[in-house]
């Protein structure tokens, strides 16, 4: 804890975020994250476990895009000379403001704001920028199930691989591209007084298929303990489309695009959980593309709503 408490300090020191009066941990998966109240204001502490300097530095021309279009997202601050990376001995780290809200109740309301802020998103221009490595990339299913077979051998995970097969090109779904968040849950969402006023962990952001995006957080927020909630989608696509229409061939795509961004899921919790632990809720997870029987889910028909 002392040394935890003097990583903070000379953090908040190189970024200029004043005296540190409390602190406390804000989760996290891949990084340990921590909410720092100074004589400033607060802010959040990203220290990086898995998240390298590397990775801020390809996130950060996406991020300067972002700004540019007055995005509500959580931008990284610079630091001395002005620089976006705190780094010593042992730990590297970047810094946010942390904006005043709270992660959304899951309603009507707040999946249409979801859904508006989402194209809005898409919308952003990307001509220039580069794609990067994330678990949207076309290879990431085939490269992981490699490594899991690997570690667990073929019959493990052969499920994976008939799944991939029926859904077929995967190189298909890759029209109508733009910036993608990777992660767009209510879990990086602040909400204050039923508005979004910011979008947080940026680390998945690249450029892929609009239509990826907005499957993730179908999943993430529509299915219900396993069961599809159409009034939800409905209200996610209705403020996705007051800014950005989904054309025939979105539609057309859109139930095997959530297929298969199932199936990217499964994929990546089996190898990032499933190898070293068998616990019910990890393994439902790893399974989470026949727990929805995605292989045969339909996109509503949105046309006579």
């Amino acid at each position: 804890m002392e040394n935890l408490q003097q990583n903070l300090n000379s953090i908040a020191h190189f970024f200029d975020l004043g005296e540190i009066k409390s602190f406390s941990r804000a989760g996290g998966l891949a990084n340990d994250n921590y909410f720092i109240q100074t004589n400033k204001r607060r802010f959040v502490i990203k220290i990086m476990k898995e998240h390298s300097v590397e990775d801020i530095k390809t996130e950060l021309p996406f991020l300067q895009r972002l700004k540019k279009n007055a995005f509500p997202a959580s931008y990284y601050l610079q630091g001395c000379s002005r620089v976006f990376v705190f780094e010593n001995d042992t730990v590297t780290a970047v810094a946010m403001i942390a904006e005043e809200g709270s992660t959304p109740q899951i309603h009507s309301n707040s999946l249409h704001t979801m859904g508006k802020v989402l194209a809005d998103l898409h919308s952003v221009p990307c001509e220039d920028l580069s794609p990067r490595s994330t678990w949207f990339s076309p290879t990431f299913i085939k490269k992981n199930l490699r490594q899991i077979e690997a570690a667990v051998g073929a019959n493990k995970v052969k499920k994976y691989r008939i799944a991939l097969e029926i859904l077929g090109n995967v190189e298909d779904f890759y029209t109508k591209i733009s910036i993608i968040h990777g992660d767009f849950t209510p879990s990086n969402c602040v909400f204050n007084r039923g508005q979004l006023v910011s979008v947080i962990d940026w680390e998945e952001v690249s450029i892929a298929p609009s239509l990826f995006d907005l499957a993730l957080t179908t999943l993430s927020v529509c299915f219900r303990d396993s069961i599809f909630d159409k009034e939800l989608f409905l209200a996610l696509i209705e403020g996705y489309q007051t800014v950005r229409s989904l054309d025939m061939e979105e539609f057309i795509f859109f139930d095997k695009i959530v297929s298969y961004i199932g199936l990217v899921l499964s994929t990546w919790v089996y190898l990032r959980y499933g190898l070293q632990s068998e616990h019910p809720q990890i393994i439902k997870l790893c399974n989470t593309y026949w727990e929805l029987d995605l292989e045969n889910w339909i996109v509503p028909d949105l046309t006579s709503e």
